[in-house]
Formats: C-alpha cells, structure tokens, sequence
C-alpha cells in the first residue's frame, strides 16, 4: 500500500519527491529546504513535510515558510502532509518511495530522523548542526551531502542535484550508508543512545 502514499499527498507518478521527515519547528530547518527546491528549479520536484505544526508556537515559524513558499511560487511543489501520515502506519510508507532526505537542521540532540533516513536506504542532504553532527554521526563515514551554516552553495546543489536524478546512484548510496549505519546504529546503541536522552 505504501506507494499510494506519496499518490494520496499529490505526487505524481513520472514526479520526485525529497522528504521533510520532521516536525515543523524552527530548528529543523525547512526553509533551507524550501530554498533548495527553488534552486533546483524543476517543476516536477515535490518537498514532502510529514510532520505537524503543533509544536510551533503560534504557528509562527510555519507562517513564515507559507510566506516563503508563496514568495517563491512553491506552492504546487511543496506539500504539509502530516494529516496524510497518520494513516500510514508507519515511517517505512512514508520513505519508501521518496528520492531522498533534506535534513537541514541548526541543531539537534542526537539526531533521529538521520539515522531513520539511512535504515530506510535514502541518501540525506544535511546541515552540520549543533552540537552533535560530526562527533555523533559525520566522522562515521556515511555519504551524505553536507552544508554549513544553512548555506546552499552552488557546489552543495549540483551535488545534491547529481544524486537526485540518478536513481541507480540514490540506491547505491542507501545500501553503502545502511550498512554503515548497521555497524554504528544498531538496535543495541539505538537503545543505549535512547536510555541516554531519557535519563534526567
């Protein structure tokens, strides 16, 4: 059932989705996203956000990407599926048939969505975020494509282009970057890393 997921948001069959696997907070980033799908500038490229809003105080910062999107003229290209999510019942739907992972956040205490990316076999496009990025994740030696700082350069997005539109190379990553995250991500570290966060 799950390719009807992407269907039932509004991608199309002969359309590429990259995925916002995250809430809408202002840490995670999106509208470095949002910039990226501009940049790309292909109207056949859809920006998924899955998670919801609830967390956003006063929907601030989910009003500043609305205006970014309709600044941008996005709107057909990027889509708020939280409501649509829920009826899947679990992440794997939603992963398995986007190209790939925008995961731009500022900062993060471990880093999950990173980690669900790699054992879905998506390649991720990340910021080098605060505090934990290179010491947790980035010196294992997962293929990802890195920014800093939230910057798109020009370099950055051929890259990132370079992945998206070779589907044998998304594949090839999402196998080398899962058999990574086996040695490293394991339920037993997982649990360690989650036991970790939950001990006040």
């Amino acid at each position: 059932e799950n390719e009807f997921f992407l269907r039932d948001v509004g991608v199309l069959k002969d359309e590429i989705a990259l995925l916002q696997v995250t809430r809408i907070v202002r840490r995670k980033g999106i509208e470095t996203a949002i910039s990226l799908i501009d940049q790309l500038d292909d109207k056949k490229l859809k920006l998924v956000i899955t998670g919801n809003n609830n967390d956003d105080e006063n929907k601030t910062y989910y009003n500043e990407l609305i205006d970014q999107i309709h600044d941008l003229n996005l709107s057909r290209q990027i889509i708020f599926a939280a409501h649509k999510v829920l009826d899947h019942k679990d992440l794997s739907d939603v992963y398995a048939h986007g190209r790939a992972a925008t995961y731009f956040s500022t900062y993060e205490g471990f880093g999950n969505a990173f980690v669900e990316t790699i054992l879905a076999k998506k390649p991720i496009f990340v910021n080098n975020y605060k505090p934990v990025y290179m010491q947790d994740i980035g010196n294992k030696g997962f293929e990802t494509v890195m920014i800093e700082d939230s910057n798109l350069t020009p370099e950055s997005v051929q890259q990132m282009s370079d992945i998206i539109y070779n589907p044998k190379r998304c594949k090839e990553i999402g196998e080398y970057n899962f058999n990574i995250g086996k040695k490293h991500f394991s339920y037993e570290v997982l649990e360690e890393k989650l036991s970790q966060l939950f001990t006040f």
